[in-house]
């Protein structure tokens, strides 16, 4: 796996920035539930293939560059075909910065960047493919993230996710959240 360390601007929202190859043998990984979105670009197949439901036998595709939702369910995705992807994998929260739709709108279950970007999504992948090396492409991928970067940043929402992933309690947050001594 080849990462990106990812920028200041991005870093509040973003964990990490990355590309994976190798040659898996057919056949269904499952995956367990995550507290956070992932944006996936598969390198090989414009598709990326879901299964899900309670005995995961509801296929799911969609194009491939896509947004996966929040997920309370385990799903299981066709290794073979995940051969080569990139991705960013966000911190809690941290998607809705980037993209307009209320990310509960994409809960458990994949969307692609071209309903999410427009044009701008199915660009990004082409670039991606047509790059020569696999830094330019991580480059492409934070180019993107940083032209779709909103300027609506909620500084209480920044500082919640931050204080949930230091392991403060909810209930102290939310006294804190409601004080005047938070930028907003």
């Amino acid at each position: 796996m080849v990462q990106r360390p990812v920028r200041a601007e991005l870093a509040p929202f973003v964990r990490s920035i990355w590309l994976f190859e190798a040659e898996l043998a057919h056949g269904r990984e499952h995956i367990l539930p995550a507290g956070a979105s992932q944006l996936l670009v598969n390198l090989v197949d414009d598709e990326l293939r879901a299964w899900r439901g309670d005995d995961l036998s509801r296929l799911g595709a969609v194009e491939g560059a896509a947004l996966t939702g929040v997920t309370d369910e385990p799903f299981a995705i066709d290794t073979a075909q995940q051969r080569r992807i990139a991705g960013v994998a966000f911190r809690p929260g941290g998607a809705r910065m980037f993209f307009a739709l209320p990310m509960s709108e994409i809960r458990d279950r994949d969307l692609s960047l071209s309903a999410l970007w427009g044009p701008a999504g199915t660009r990004l992948r082409l670039r991606m493919l047509e790059a020569s090396d696999d830094s330019t492409r991580l480059a492409l991928l934070e180019e993107a993230l940083l032209a779709h970067l909103r300027p609506d940043r909620d500084r209480a929402m920044e500082l919640a996710v931050a204080a949930l992933e230091r392991g403060q309690n909810v209930g102290s947050l939310a006294r804190v959240l409601d004080s005047k001594d938070v930028p907003r």
